[in-house]
């Protein structure tokens, strides 16, 4: 299933909500919904269907912001669809981690990508300001090259 298959199913899912809701909506749910889980197009039925899922959890949470503004007017209260979108949402999340818990291996972990761990918080680079051990300013030679900490080489040890 493709990204424009599965907007399609969750307009056709969404129904009455779908007033609410605008295409872009649907989009940013299911690029969410693969930030997430698996990137599309997908076969496979049991990571469709969590794709699935998590995409209409997102869809749920931007109705219940939407609904955030409208807790009460005058006297009366307009929170009940709001706490109801809130609990959906809650419920989908304990879903979705039970899930992950019971099968692990099933779904993408940072193992699984080309990104070493090194680079995930990015990169310190001195200022290239450098003294020798009597405190002669150093920095205009030609060996003197900027720190980078961490450096990439010392995780191969």
């Amino acid at each position: 299933m493709t990204s424009d298959e599965l907007i399609a199913v969750l307009v056709q899912e969404m129904k009455q909500l779908d007033v609410d809701l605008i295409e872009d909506d649907y989009t940013n749910a299911v690029t969410s919904a693969q930030r997430e889980t698996w990137a599309l197009p997908i076969t496979d039925g049991f990571k469709l269907h969590w794709v699935q899922e998590r995409a209409k959890r997102h869809l749920l949470f931007m109705l219940a912001t939407g609904r955030a503004k409208d807790f009460k007017v005058k006297q009366y209260s307009l929170s009940e669809r709001f706490r109801n979108l809130r609990d959906l949402c809650k419920d989908m999340d304990a879903a979705f981690k039970a899930i992950r818990d019971e099968f692990p291996d099933a779904f993408p972990t940072l193992s699984d990508s080309d990104i070493n761990d090194y680079e995930l918080f990015g990169s310190y680079i001195n200022s290239g300001f450098q003294y020798d051990g009597s405190g002669k300013d150093t920095t205009y030679e030609i060996s003197n090259s900027p720190v980078v900490t961490p450096a990439p080489e010392s995780y191969n040890e």
